[in-house]
């Protein structure tokens, strides 16, 4: 019989959401993943400001708002609630593709 892996080491979907402070949509992206933090609370969802130094920039991320889910870009600017809410159950519903 498998044994199923402590909770820490269980795999969790990440989405980030890149934005500046100086992007004028980027509000709505902080709002955008309020909610869908609140509505996927399985997710781990981050908004990660690129003007902070600290901050890592991928190399897919060339505009903001960018939202990356799970390393995969699934939105350059906000998308719409209905989209990335689909996009978001079918990742966690293990049925995301390529």
């Amino acid at each position: 019989m498998r044994q199923r892996p402590p909770a820490e080491l269980a795999y969790h979907h990440r989405l980030c959401v890149y934005i500046t402070s100086e992007c004028t949509s980027c509000e709505t992206a902080v709002s955008m993943a309020e909610e869908i933090r609140e509505r996927f609370p399985q997710l781990v969802t981050e908004v990660i400001d690129l003007d902070d130094p600290r901050a890592r920039k991928p190399g897919l991320v060339f505009a903001v708002p960018t939202y990356v889910l799970d390393g995969r870009v699934v939105s350059l600017g906000n998308p719409r609630r209905e989209q990335i809410f689909e996009i978001i159950m079918t990742t966690l519903d293990g049925k995301m593709t390529g």
